[in-house]
């Protein structure tokens, strides 16, 4: 698949592509992306003449702006059901863990961290019925927490915990258990799935050969070996 092909289904119309910024995926003062999924994620752009980069605070709020219609693609969001019945989900772009951090000092948990806008990932603590959600902007905000006691695990992507421990340590006694894999990709509004939806096994095509872009010391991940079975 060319640019040429992609754009000509646009028209003359810029796309609006919404991300949201982590320590594996982000963009410098210059615009340019940076972290782990940037190779497979300018592979990917790298399929579009006119484009504009909008930077969303959490997926949540990404995919409220694909149900208006505000953007017209979703970069590296997580499949949902939820999520599918609002947009349209092209193909995976990679396939990640999904890791609780546990305070092994304690016998049982009553708090646990989540990041704001990832309601789903509650689902995954189910040895505790009367566990307390604490909702946290990040990352940063999920160990912090953590260190300072006022919740007694979380629940992150492996990824972008792995690589925020490059740098900052949990200093409470933990273990870290995979709760589930998962896959992210591309999202495309229903409102602009028309410029596109003659083109999908093309696109999957593509998104499966940008996912060999990861750099192979990049933690957490998993491989791709299909784009997606429709649903």
């Amino acid at each position: 698949m060319t640019c040429s092909a992609i754009n000509a289904a646009a028209s003359d119309d810029r796309w609006a592509i919404g991300y949201v910024p982590s320590a594996v995926f982000f963009t410098d003062s210059n615009k340019t992306l940076q972290g782990s999924l940037a190779p497979l994620n300018q592979c990917f752009l790298n399929h579009f003449d006119q484009f504009e980069l909008i930077e969303m605070p959490n997926f949540e709020r990404l995919a409220r702006s694909l149900k208006a219609h505000q953007v017209d693609i979703a970069l590296n969001m997580s499949r949902s059901h939820p999520r599918d019945q609002i947009a349209t989900y092209m193909g995976h772009q990679f396939g990640y863990d999904i890791v609780k951090v546990s305070n092994t000092r304690l016998s049982s948990l009553k708090s646990v961290g989540l990041k704001r806008g990832d309601a789903d990932t509650a689902q995954f603590i189910t040895d505790n019925a009367d566990v307390k959600f604490v909702y946290l902007k990040g990352t940063e905000q999920l160990m912090g927490s953590f260190n300072l006691a006022r919740i007694d695990s979380f629940i992150d992507a492996a990824p972008i915990l792995l690589d925020a421990l490059k740098s900052t340590d949990l200093l409470t006694p933990y273990r870290m258990d995979v709760v589930a894999n998962a896959h992210a990709g591309i999202y495309v509004s229903n409102a602009s799935f028309k410029r596109v939806q003659n083109q999908l096994p093309e696109i999957r095509s593509v998104l499966v050969s940008c996912s060999k872009q990861l750099p192979d010391d990049a933690s957490g991940f998993n491989p791709v070996t299909h784009s997606v079975t429709p649903e």
